[in-house]
């Protein structure tokens, strides 16, 4: 694994989330997830968050967090997910490890290396990837998926 992308929606937050304030001080991720977000961060992981919702208040938390790579209102993710790879042009999608839950996410899914889902994902989604988090999105899935992928990624 070398390059980090997240949906948020059921990943990053649990289902159906919704923020009335743009800018509340209360961080809306969980702490397990947070916590491994900001590592890879730090360790200057690339970080590419597609979603196609749009939601101003967590474009500011991911913001503060460091992440500079947002596309929101995202339709055709893996079409997103091929241009952000031009930027590194030693990677593919084999070095991608990819998290997500809906139809939406599918055909990143099906392609990357590392396609992984929160255990509430979409039926369909819970049979294209190689993990399944024991965690439901926005309750630690993703900081599993990091586990896995960067302990795959050191056996391989």
């Amino acid at each position: 694994m070398k390059f980090i992308c997240l949906d948020i929606d059921g990943v990053l937050l649990p289902r159906n989330t919704v923020f009335l304030a743009p800018q509340s001080q209360t961080c809306p991720f969980h702490p397990l997830d947070l916590q491994a977000l900001t590592n890879a961060i730090q360790q200057n992981f690339p970080v590419l968050i597609l979603s196609g919702g749009n939601s101003q208040a967590v474009r500011f938390h991911l913001k503060e967090l460091g992440v500079h790579s947002i596309v929101q209102s995202c339709f055709n993710k893996f079409e997103a997910l091929s241009d952000a790879l031009l930027a590194f042009p030693t990677l593919t999608l084999a070095d991608v490890l990819y998290v997500g839950d809906g139809l939406n996410d599918l055909e990143c899914l099906q392609n990357v290396g590392f396609p992984a889902c929160p255990a509430d994902a979409d039926a369909s989604i819970l049979a294209a990837v190689k993990f399944i988090s024991s965690r439901p999105g926005g309750q630690g899935a993703v900081a599993e998926a990091f586990q896995w992928a960067f302990e795959s990624s050191m056996e391989g």
